[in-house]
Order: C-alpha cells, then sequence, then structure tokens
C-alpha cells in the first residue's frame, strides 16, 4: 500500500524530534550505507557514516551522537563488538544503539540494544529509530510476499507507480534494505511497458 508507505514518511519528515537526531551508521558496504542513509536523511537526521566499528566509535564520541545504527558484521569489529565499546565509554553509555542484522547471532546476556531483523523496510527503520530515541512502540508490519518458483531463495520483485519521483526515490531505497529488486514508473503507460518486459511479483500504486 503506497499511499501507507507515503503517509508514514512523510510523518518522518515532519517529525521535528528526528531532524534534530545525530546519527552515526557503521556499515562497511556501499550500497547498504547508501540505501540506510537515504532513508534516515530523508527523514531530516543528521547522517555521519562509518566504515568500520572503531571509526563509529570514535565519531559517536566527536560528534555528541543521539544515535548509533550498527550493521551486525563490521571489518574490524563485529556489531556486538563495538556495541560493547561504545558501553564502556562513559559519555557514550547512555546513546541508544540499532544493530541491524539477525536475531539468533546475538549473545546471551547482550541488553540496553535494540535490534531490527533483515531484510527491512524504510517505514520499519524509521519506526525503530523512534522506539530507540523516544520509546514509541513500533508499528506491526506486514512482511512483503516470498517470491516463488524455481526454487528462488529470494524476496519478490516489486514495480512501484506514483506520479512523485522524491516519494519513488525514497521507496525504493527502502525496498533495497530488504534486498528487494525494484523499479519504478511515473504513470500507468510507462508502467505498461515496465510490467510487460519486467513481469513484477508486485506492482505498487
Amino acid at each position: 500500500d503506497t499511499e501507507a508507505v507515503r503517509k508514514a514518511l512523510e510523518a518522518a519528515a515532519a517529525d521535528e524530534r528526528l531532524a534534530s537526531l545525530q546519527v552515526i551508521l557503521a556499515d562497511d558496504e556501499e550500497e547498504s550505507r547508501w540505501a540506510l542513509s537515504d532513508v534516515l536523511m530523508r527523514a531530516r537526521c543528521q547522517v555521519h557514516n562509518a566504515r568500520s566499528g572503531y571509526e563509529c566509535v570514535r565519531m559517536a564520541r566527536d560528534l555528541s551522537a543521539n544515535l548509533v545504527v550498527l550493521n551486525e558484521v563490521l571489518p574490524d569489529l563485529t556489531g556486538i563488538a563495538a556495541f560493547q565499546r561504545l558501553r564502556e565509554e562513559v559519555d557514550l553509555s547512555p546513546v541508544p544503539v540499532l544493530l541491524l542484522g539477525e536475531p539468533g547471532n546475538l549473545e546471551p546476556g547482550v541488553e540496553d540494544l535494540y535490534f531490527l531483523r533483515k531484510p527491512f523496510s524504510a517505514v520499519e527503520l524509521i519506526a525503530k529509530v523512534r522506539e530507540a530515541c523516544f520509546h514509541e512502540e513500533p508499528p506491526v508490519v506486514e512482511p512483503m510476499p516470498e517470491r516463488k518458483g524455481n526454487g528462488l531463495a529470494g524476496r519478490a520483485s516489486v514495480l512501484a507507480v506514483d506520479s512523485d519521483a522524491d516519494f519513488l526515490e525514497w521507496l525504493q531505497a527502502g525496498l533495497r534494505l530488504r534486498r528487494i529488486d525494484c523499479c519504478s514508473a511515473l504513470d500507468i503507460n510507462e508502467a505498461l511497458g515496465i510490467a510487460g518486459a519486467r513481469r513484477p511479483d508486485v506492482i505498487l500504486m
């Protein structure tokens, strides 16, 4: 439902609390980092990118971070190890930390850590940021349908149709976070041509 997504993302962009957040984003994968940054910046968060765990800790200290977002695997440290280093810093111990990855990889006894399972949508990411920083209850989000047939384990391919190019760019960034193949069209005629050529599993209008 693109209208529901649009409303959620417009509400995020209008939330002055999000606009005041200094967010450190630690992810060494360029495409993933770009997609995450795009969603957070469109919510008007101030995003600072780190490519390693040690760089993340340094930036969080230097920039007085309000939130740290960590990929569970980094070149020099695991996400958990980076989280533990943040907690060892007196000035950083109150800063909320959001880990992106698989719940089964969490070590026993880890507390005071927010978690978001991959893959996830832009709406889920913003909701988890609000939960971590403002203690808001996250909404229930329906999972995207699985792609079936031919033994493929990937997610569904999506064609998004909307006349708002900025909204489509934001929506595509969110879909990339869920590792979903996506394309877009600005009108129904363009959508018909793309649908005939690419045969998407899901069309969002």
